[in-house]
């Protein structure tokens, strides 16, 4: 699995450039789509929310349904290509997106660890497409939005955060 942390943008021709790890917004949506890069997105955890508005007589229906993503997400990085080395600034990031309906979920790990990397995010219209190191998940949603959770950690090779710097688990929208 080392590829697609340390030299993807070597091998997969996917293009990196130098960035501030400063943090402009702490909350981005769908309108900055065009803007926001999603290669090498490392996810920890993914739910469903939808809340059952029917009585117990009734015809199940649901409010919208909210898709979650626990990540780690890549704000920034700087590469050497003469060191061959990349060192990435990446926050813990709680992806939701909105009034999903027609979900796909098909992935797998090449490697058999539970590790779930993202390459791309794609939309036509209201289809999104994620792109995984083994798979995708697809879905129709209204748009979505990105919280930051903690400032960016620094990490040289790979865009996985521990559990401490990441402060555990979380589908929290609001930053520390």
């Amino acid at each position: 699995m080392a590829a697609p942390f340390l030299f993807s943008f070597l091998l997969y021709g996917i293009p990196m450039r130098d960035r501030s790890s400063k943090i402009d917004k702490w909350v981005r949506s769908d309108e900055d789509f065009k803007e926001m890069s999603w290669h090498d997105v490392v996810i920890h955890g993914l739910a469903t929310s939808n809340e059952m508005l029917s009585g117990p007589d009734e015809e199940p229906r649901f409010e919208s349904q909210k898709l979650l993503f626990d990540i780690d997400y890549v704000l920034s990085w700087r590469e050497s290509l003469a060191e061959r080395q990349a060192d990435f600034w990446v926050s813990p990031a709680t992806l939701v997106f909105e009034e999903v309906s027609n979900l796909n979920v098909n992935f797998g790990s090449k490697s058999g660890k539970p590790l779930l990397v993202i390459y791309a995010i794609g939309r036509e219209g209201r289809h999104w497409t994620i792109s995984l190191d083994g798979g995708q998940i697809s879905f129709d949603s209204a748009g979505f939005k990105k919280y930051i959770r903690r400032e960016p950690v620094l990490k040289s090779h790979f865009t996985y955060l521990s559990d401490s710097e990441r402060g555990g688990f979380s589908f929290r929208r609001a930053h520390d």
